[in-house]
């Protein structure tokens, strides 16, 4: 004998307990997908923010490296510059001379003093400061600028040692 034919009350649905389980769940997992959408583009837009000031600072560095020695300078002025980025401007925001040192020593760990045309020993280190327009994101590189006419030692008289640039 054949089994009576199911009836409707024998039938089994989902119950609504399982589908909020699972609604939950959808719901818990789209979530996390979009956090991690949110936090790509925010680290996006810092990464493309540090890349043109990186440009802007670059294209500025040489501009001021091929401009021409200033005994003594305070500042150099750099007239229209293409920076690459519109949003953001940069400027030179300190001269400093060399003050002797170690001709061996590293050029960024020598002693630099504020220029004077009497202390202008014919190497300075300029700083360069990038900022963006409207915000307070800024970065800073610094060039060393070499004058081809005058390089001296800081040794304090004659001596005959070798200047920080010279080339025997």
């Amino acid at each position: 004998m054949k089994p009576p034919p199911p009836t409707v009350d024998r039938q089994r649905g989902e119950s609504l307990l399982e589908v909020l389980i699972s609604m939950v769940m959808i719901g818990i997992a789209v979530s996390g997908v979009l956090a991690a959408l949110v936090a790509g583009s925010v680290f996006s837009a810092d990464h493309r923010a540090n890349a043109s000031a990186e440009v802007v600072l670059r294209n500025f560095a040489e501009a001021v490296k091929s401009a021409p020695y200033a005994p003594g300078a305070t500042t150099y002025v750099i007239a229209q510059v293409n920076t690459g980025a519109q949003d953001y401007q940069a400027a030179v925001s300190e001269v400093r001379c060399w003050a002797g040192g170690s001709a061996d020593a590293d050029p960024a760990s020598r002693d630099f003093e504020t220029c004077t045309g009497a202390t202008d020993r014919g190497l300075q280190m300029v700083t360069i400061s990038a900022q963006a327009i409207g915000g307070d994101e800024r970065a800073t590189v610094s060039v060393l600028k070499v004058n081809p006419v005058k390089v001296t030692t800081g040794g304090g008289g004659g001596g005959g040692g070798a200047g920080p640039c010279d080339d025997d």
